[in-house]
Formats: structure tokens, C-alpha cells, sequence
């Protein structure tokens, strides 16, 4: 599980879903929005949400992607120094990243990231 510092709340998720602008890739998506220095509290920090809807399967299978999803992102995160920047990202998983192996989805997030620093 991420700290509580690297996790977005509700009503923070709901300001960063609207406004965010959207990276897509085959397995999932990801909406970036960059915070100004006065809009967070903890400067130069990434924060961080996982979505997976329900057409995927039920919770306990949602529960899981979610995890290993999860998992992959704070391992990328702390090799691409991430952490040290002001943004808040929302990932989406699409239902294709249930069957994807666990290389397909660590390359998909590794593009998707890749394309997020870019920007």
C-alpha cells in the first residue's frame, strides 16, 4: 500500500478527475494533473489512485489487479524519482488488463509513465 502522503482522498480525486488531462495506452489510462506549489500542502510530492471498474469482475478480482497494479507503480516510482514531483495521477484499468501477464502490464505502465514525465 502507498503512504497516505502518495494517496489521493475523495474529494481530491474528484477535483484531479475532472480537470486531468488523459494518457491512454491498450491496458489502461492514466489522467495527469500538475499542482501548483500553493494548491498541496506537501510540495513536490506525486499522489496517486487506482480504479478498476466493475465490468472486470467482482471484488475480489478487482481487489487484486488493484493490488499488483499498485505494486508495480510504487516499485516504477522509486526507480524514476517520481515521488519528487507535483503531480496527481489517476489510473484506469481497462477489463484487458485481467488477462495481461505481469511483464505486458509492467511495460504498459512503463510507457504510460514514460509518456507522463514527457508531457
Amino acid at each position: 500500500m502507498l503512504p497516505r502522503t502518495q494517496r489521493l482522498t475523495t474529494r481530491q480525486f474528484a477535483q484531479v478527475f475532472a480537470q486531468a488531462r488523459p494518457i491512454r495506452h491498450a491496458l489502461l489510462q492514466v489522467r495527469v494533473y500538475r499542482r501548483d506549489v500553493n494548491d498541496s500542502r506537501k510540495v513536490g510530492s506525486t499522489r496517486a489512485a487506482f480504479v478498476v471498474p466493475k465490468k472486470v469482475g467482482k471484488a475480489v478480482v478487482r481487489n487484486r489487479l488493484r493490488r499488483r497494479v499498485r505494486e508495480m507503480y510504487r516499485l516504477h516510482a522509486a526507480r524514476e524519482k517520481l515521488a519528487t514531483r507535483s503531480l496527481d495521477l489517476i489510473f484506469l484499468l481497462s477489463p484487458s488488463a485481467l488477462n495481461a501477464s505481469n511483464d505486458e502490464m509492467a511495460r504498459a505502465l512503463d510507457d504510460v509513465l514514460r509518456r507522463v514525465l514527457r508531457a
